[in-house]
C-alpha cells in the first residue's frame, strides 16, 4: 500500500476545525432527526449519523451475463460493465447526497 503525501498546513487546520465543530454537527443532526416536520430531513440525519457512526454500508453491483462468466468477456468488455455500474452509483450519490447545510435551516 502507498504511502499518503504528509498533510498540508491548510489540511491540518482544515481537520482540526472539523473534529471542533463534530460534536455541534451530531447534534443538529440529532435534533433534526428528532424535530423536523420533514420526513426526509429526519431519515437524512439518520443516515448521516448512522454512517459517521458505523460507516456507510458496502455496496456490491450484480453483473449478470448468461452466455460467459464475466472473467471469460474481452477487457475491454469488462471495463465498459464496470465503468457502466459505477456510473449508476456514482448517478445514485448525486441524487441522493444529504445537503446538511439546506437541512440544518429547517
Amino acid at each position: 500500500m502507498a504511502k499518503r503525501a504528509p498533510l498540508t498546513r491548510d489540511q491540518k487546520l482544515a481537520l482540526e476545525m472539523a473534529r471542533e465543530c463534530s460534536v455541534g454537527a451530531i447534534r443538529v443532526l440529532s435534533h433534526l432527526m428528532a424535530n423536523s416536520k420533514d420526513e426526509k430531513v429526519r431519515v437524512k440525519a439518520a443516515n448521516s449519523i448512522l454512517d459517521r457512526g458505523l460507516g456507510r454500508p458496502h455496496q456490491s453491483v450484480a453483473i449478470e451475463n448468461h452466455e460467459h462468466s464475466f472473467r471469460d468477456l474481452p477487457a475491454v468488455q469488462r471495463r465498459a460493465m464496470l465503468l457502466a455500474a459505477v456510473s449508476a452509483v456514482d448517478a445514485e450519490i448525486e441524487v441522493g447526497a444529504p445537503k446538511l447545510l439546506q437541512a440544518s435551516e429547517e
